[in-house]
């Protein structure tokens, strides 16, 4: 993930590097999205499912907790960070609205968080779909390829609605399962360096 962020930040600055985002963000989306190849697979309705928006809103809650809990320092800058940033910003827009001129800091305090909201979202795409759902997929679908190599029986694989469709067009496509760097590697748990 650091090095997609990395890989993000400097492609942001050249016009080859914008091409790349994009087609990063197409693969990611129609990997995610796309099931004309798919005879079985889960549609957007399936995603309007109650449970399944309940489970949504749980994991809007859940996340951030398991994240303060793992790295409590981390996550402690980072909310301190946020905290400070929306009072500075709610007492500048309180400022400036008394005041209908902008003076040239206000002006440029302006154009940077207009181009952060811009950028954003280009940066937080890309993240999502390549370095958190693409490679996962990758990785779950080797996963559950060996271990249907080495049990006789049924593999009962568990994923995330949003794994369901890219992980089955992996294993469908029969397309041998390679590591995050082309090299062939054994699949584990997510958490092992071995992967």
């Amino acid at each position: 993930v650091k090095t997609i962020l990395r890989e993000t930040l400097v492609d942001m600055l050249t016009p080859a590097g914008w091409r790349r985002i994009t087609n990063d963000i197409r693969r990611g989306a129609k990997l995610a999205f796309d099931t004309s190849d798919l005879a079985d697979f889960l549609s957007p309705s399936d995603f309007l499912n109650p449970s399944i928006l309940l489970g949504f809103l749980v994991s809007l809650v859940r996340y951030p907790i398991a994240a303060a809990l793992k790295a409590p320092l981390p996550f402690a800058v980072i909310a301190t960070g946020l905290a400070t940033l929306s009072s500075a910003l709610d007492s500048a827009l309180a400022e400036s609205s008394l005041d209908a001129s902008l003076t040239s800091g206000e002006l440029i305090l302006t154009s940077a968080i207009t181009a952060f909201d811009v950028l954003l979202p280009v940066v937080f795409s890309r993240l999502l779909l390549v370095g958190f759902l693409e490679e996962r997929n990758v990785r779950l679908a080797r996963s559950i390829s060996e271990a249907a190599e080495r049990g006789n029986g049924a593999v009962v694989a568990v994923l995330g609605g949003l794994h369901v469709n890219g992980v089955a067009k992996l294993l469908e496509s029969g397309e041998e399962l390679k590591g995050d760097g082309g090299e062939d590697t054994q699949a584990g748990t997510w958490w092992t360096d071995k992967m």
